[in-house]
Order: structure tokens, then sequence, then C-alpha cells
């Protein structure tokens, strides 16, 4: 994603949130869609533990991605959790989220 797409994402995109995080997204005109993923030092103090939900979130952004019919841009921010998150979870919260942005 340009730099100059991601705060336009963030400013002007559609949300959709769940327990999980929150997911921004705008439609663009023409060319492939582009996805991204943002996880703070306050969700995951180990940059091992950060670099494999960014891992998770790409993987399942691949695989919902081919089949939207048009082309977005997408930033997915996760929340802190109280327990640890389970990659089941995920898959499901931000699947749904990416199924409702069609």
């Amino acid at each position: 994603m340009t730099r100059d797409l991601m705060p336009r994402v963030l400013r002007q995109g559609k949300v959709c949130t769940s327990a999980v995080g929150t997911l921004r997204f705008l439609s663009l005109p023409q060319g492939p869609s582009l996805f991204s993923v943002v996880v703070s030092k306050r969700v995951a103090k180990s940059a091992v533990v950060r670099n494999k939900l960014k891992r998770w979130g790409r993987e399942v952004a691949h695989t919902n991605f081919q089949h939207a019919g048009s082309s977005y841009a997408a930033v997915f921010t996760f929340r802190p959790q109280k327990a640890p998150l389970r990659f089941t979870e995920f898959k499901e919260s931000l699947s749904f989220m990416l199924r409702q942005m069609r």
C-alpha cells in the first residue's frame, strides 16, 4: 500500500469492527486489491508475536480477496486481547468482515 493511500483509507474508509480488531476499506477504481495489517506494541510487546499476527492477517486476506469482484484498499488494525488469540477465532472474524465489504 502506498504512503498516500494509507491515510486516505484510515480517514475516509468504511469501517467494520469486531472483538479482534477494526477493518477500514475503500473501493478502488482499478488495479489490484491492497491489504495492510497494523499491530501496535499495545497489542503485543514482542516483535515475534506482532509479525505472527501480521502473517495471519495477510494469509486470511489473500484467501478472501481472491473472491472479491472489485478492487479494494483495506487496513486491518488489531485490538488488545485479554486472552491469547487463536488463529481460528481470528480467521472467522476477519473473514466475516471481509465478506461484509462486498
